[in-house]
């Protein structure tokens, strides 16, 4: 996770929000990318972190990144929240493995910045 956040940091320009105001931002587009995509990457940390401890909090972390990422990024969402509703960790973490690539596109990353 840790390699993955460095790669998006290293990859986005400065967007000059902080944290709290990219949070809170409308999800607006730079280069294809969400314009908070920084804060976006620290979400999908949490999100990530949350499924492997078995933490319901993951659906907060979902929450907040289809704010950041936009509507029609709930969908990417449905199965692996539906998993953590029904306490099933291991297949969300599954899930979050298969869509992890997909996932990182639509924050902003791309191939090569892995």
């Amino acid at each position: 996770v840790d390699a993955v956040l460095l790669a998006i940091d290293a990859a986005l320009p400065p967007n000059g929000l902080d944290d709290e105001n990219a949070a809170s931002s409308p999800p607006t587009e730079i280069n294809g990318a969400p314009s908070n995509a920084s804060a976006a990457a620290s979400t999908y940390a949490a999100l990530v972190n949350a499924v492997n401890d078995d933490d319901t909090e993951a659906l907060t972390y979902i929450a907040e990144l289809t704010e950041q990422l936009g509507p029609q990024s709930a969908a990417t969402f449905a199965d692996l929240r539906q998993a953590i509703e029904q306490f099933d960790f291991e297949r969300a973490q599954q899930h979050l493995a298969a869509s992890h690539d997909a996932l990182l596109r639509m924050i902003g990353v791309d191939d090569d910045q892995r």
